[in-house]
């Protein structure tokens, strides 16, 4: 069984390349993964030590007019979001709906 915890953070980036760098010289993140599709670059960010439980911070930057959240990436919404693992889609419906039932 999967027990509820933090596994991501992503935030969209306007230089990819830049925003690695950052994070690889000023934090103990390296970057584990990076990858390109038509809709622009991710990048996934952690500890190689913690391949089990990682916690991870994804990079993503869209190429011009291929995101669907807009092309700001100064502000952290839409796009940006905390992602928390639970035990079940089950868990994660009834999350859902207890969030949209609160507004």
């Amino acid at each position: 069984m999967t027990l509820p915890r933090w596994t991501h953070i992503a935030l969209q980036v306007s230089d990819i390349d830049a925003s690695i760098a950052f994070y690889a010289e000023h934090t103990p993140l390296e970057l584990l993964d990076k990858r390109e599709d038509a809709n622009g670059f991710g990048a996934w960010l952690g500890h190689r030590d913690q391949p089990e439980a990682p916690f991870i911070l994804v990079l993503a930057q869209f190429f011009a007019g291929k995101s669907p959240y807009g092309n700001d990436p100064s502000r952290i919404g839409p796009f940006g979001h905390l992602g928390i693992e639970l035990e079940s889609r089950a868990a994660v419906n009834d999350l859902a709906a207890k969030a949209e039932a609160g507004g």
